[in-house]
């Protein structure tokens, strides 16, 4: 019979993959951001200077 092995992740790789996710998190909100700055404020924007 063999033995069921759990390894939990030691601090460095929790710090390594936290690290990681943050970086996605930054780069989807900078895509979002250039995205929504090339397709111009909404039009609701445009009413409320009084275009």
């Amino acid at each position: 019979m063999s033995r069921l092995k759990i390894d939990t992740p030691n601090k460095a790789q929790m710090t390594v993959e936290r690290l990681y996710k943050d970086l996605e998190r930054r780069i989807v909100a900078f895509v979002s951001r250039q995205i929504f700055k090339s397709q111009g404020p909404p039009a609701a924007a445009y009413r409320a200077w009084g275009e």
